[in-house]
């Protein structure tokens, strides 16, 4: 979250150079797709890596999992990509107690592509690269509807890279690394970099993807049994590539719709305190939301919510000493709608 606040620290991505002089914060959400609504938030610099202490906050989200959720599975880019968090996962016995019931946690996690995973990726023969399968569009018959079928992809492929890292706390006997690579071809390209591999021997250059995950190979899997079931190495790319819920637009609606982003103080503490009331509106709204508005209007953005049912012209009339507010029927079913929701839901027995 940029901040023009001159207490605000330099963001990682003006340290990186591709927003020079950038000052803000950089919260780290946990957001649940099932529910839409956010598990827990830390507050952080905006200085603070990417990859900083995301093992203890996802040791904390696990334990604000209702009980019912038995299996986990996660998908990240690669923030994603440290030791501890791959150890979190594949190590029960390093997490809570509470949380141990999960067991071996699967994922999907785009890997930091270091100097030598770059080198094994370049060293895959040829015969090892799969034409990629992508879905497009074929356009419909008359009358009829556009379907979405499979074909063979002539500049991407997939591949099984044998990568082995001490730094990602590779144990045999404890669990599986599995690395995929996806390459892309770039036409009229040298490919000079660090997600590139250079035009070598007649070969073209290539963009290059390169994704960790702990779900073993068809035929393949852990000595204990435990751990998500084998997958091909496309269906874990599209594992990685499938979307967590409707998270871009819970940030945007904490950043924006409700000025989350927009720091009252240049004290950290008190900015902070803002971030959590901000949290806490969100999830009564989305509390609210599931027991009293239609789906449509539950998910639709903070304007639109705020017009349905907060924004009416109405007449404040004093009689008998009393105050009465009086509203037209008009344009008021929606608000009307949700109070009858709210009203049966109060009456239901917990």
């Amino acid at each position: 979250m940029p901040s023009g606040k001159k207490e605000a620290l330099a963001t990682y991505r003006a340290a990186k150079g591709t927003h020079p002089g950038e000052r803000g914060y950089q919260p780290l959400n946990c957001f649940l797709a099932e529910t839409g609504s956010m598990l827990c938030s830390e507050r952080r610099d905006g200085n603070v890596p990417a990859r900083e202490g995301n093992a203890r906050v996802l040791s904390r989200a696990l334990e604000l999992l209702p009980e019912a959720i038995e299996e986990v599975m996660i998908r990240s880019d690669s923030a994603g990509h440290s030791a501890d968090v791959l150890q979190l996962c594949n190590r029960p016995e390093l997490r809570p107690a509470a949380t141990q019931r999960f067991g071996v946690i699967g994922f999907a996690i785009s890997a930091v592509r270091s100097q030598e995973l770059m080198a094994e990726v370049a060293q895959v023969p040829e015969a090892d690269w799969k034409p990629l399968q992508v879905l497009a569009k074929r356009k419909p018959e008359r009358g009829g509807k556009p379907v979405l079928v499979e074909l063979d992809s002539e500049v991407e492929a997939i591949a099984e890279v044998s990568f082995v890292s001490n730094k990602d706390g590779y144990r045999k006997r404890e669990g599986i690394l599995r690395y995929i690579a996806v390459r892309r071809e770039l036409p009229s390209s040298l490919g000079v970099n660090d997600d590139e591999l250079p035009q070598d021997d007649g070969k073209p250059a290539y963009a290059i993807r390169v994704l960790i995950a702990n779900i073993p190979a068809p035929g393949e899997g852990r000595k204990d049994g435990l751990g998500p079931k084998p997958m091909a190495a496309q269906a874990v790319l599209k594992l990685l590539n499938a979307r967590c819920g409707d998270s871009e637009r819970a940030h945007d609606g904490l950043k924006n719709g409700l000025a989350g982003g927009t720091m009252p103080s240049g004290r950290f503490g008190a900015n902070a305190a803002w971030w959590l009331a901000t949290l806490v509106a969100f999830n009564l709204h989305v509390l609210t939301a599931w027991w009293s508005l239609d789906e449509d209007l539950a998910r639709a953005a903070w304007k639109r919510v705020r017009r349905a049912l907060l924004v009416y012209a109405g007449r404040m009339i004093e009689s008998g000493r009393q105050l009465f507010l009086r509203m037209s029927r008009n344009g008021t079913e929606e608000l009307q709608a949700a109070l009858q929701r709210l009203d049966m839901q109060s009456t239901v027995p917990s």
